[in-house]
């Protein structure tokens, strides 16, 4: 992936102080709900970048790529020192680097504090399909009941989701599970469920990745998992 820095402005370093939490609200959906609001409205979100100016890119525990990020200086660990460079981007910036490096899988804002997990989905769509892509969409021999429950469940409570279809896709001799939510605030519920999807990879045995898409190529009555009544 191209680890060259995107436009943001370069800051002079400032004081820091030792990093508390920015954000006041539960860690919880409402909490997570408050983190992605500030970020869709945010001027300044900081990013530390190397010596070379291009971005520092972390890998987690499962091999997750992800991205660091900042809503201010005092959230910095370990502190900067003289010569280390920062840039502020806003949340279409943001949205850019994802767009560019399709491997990135979440943004990780304020790290050493809040340490909230914003996955891609939020970005963009984890899979973005070309023209002259060929896919198949069929239905999976063994569904993934951990993730159908996890997605019905959310359905049920959310009642701005009118249905939830579900498929396994095949693209590229890569298989993925794909979902389709109808719900206008699609994007918000995607990001909302990131973390939690991931978490059960860690304590199931789950076959594929899961896709989101906004876009609903399984407008068929087999794919349709959950409907609002």
């Amino acid at each position: 992936m191209s680890t060259e820095e995107d436009n943001g402005t370069f800051r002079s370093l400032q004081k820091q102080t030792v990093s508390t939490n920015f954000f006041k609200g539960p860690r919880n959906e409402k909490g997570f709900q408050q983190v992605i609001d500030w970020l869709k409205q945010a001027d300044e979100i900081f990013l530390v970048l190397s010596h070379d100016r291009k971005m520092q890119i972390g890998k987690d525990g499962q091999g997750a790529l992800f991205l660091n990020a900042y809503t201010d200086i005092s959230q910095i660990q370990p502190m900067l020192k003289k010569g280390d460079v920062i840039a502020t981007m806003t949340f279409e910036g943001i949205q850019r680097i994802f767009e560019e490096n399709g491997d990135l899988s979440y943004l990780w804002l304020n790290p050493h504090s809040d340490s909230a997990q914003v996955y891609r989905s939020l970005f963009t769509p984890r899979h973005t399909f070309s023209e002259e892509e060929a896919i198949n969409i069929g239905l999976p021999a063994t569904p993934p009941k951990p993730i159908i429950d996890l997605l019905e469940d959310y359905a049920r409570r959310d009642s701005s989701v009118a249905a939830i279809y579900f498929g396994l896709m095949q693209s590229n001799n890569e298989f993925s599970y794909l979902v389709y939510i109808d719900s206008p605030n699609n994007h918000e519920i995607v990001a909302n469920l990131g973390p939690q999807i991931k978490a059960l990879y860690q304590t199931n045995n789950i076959l594929y990745p899961v896709d989101f898409t906004y876009e609903n190529f399984m407008d068929d009555a087999k794919y349709l998992i959950y409907q609002q009544v």
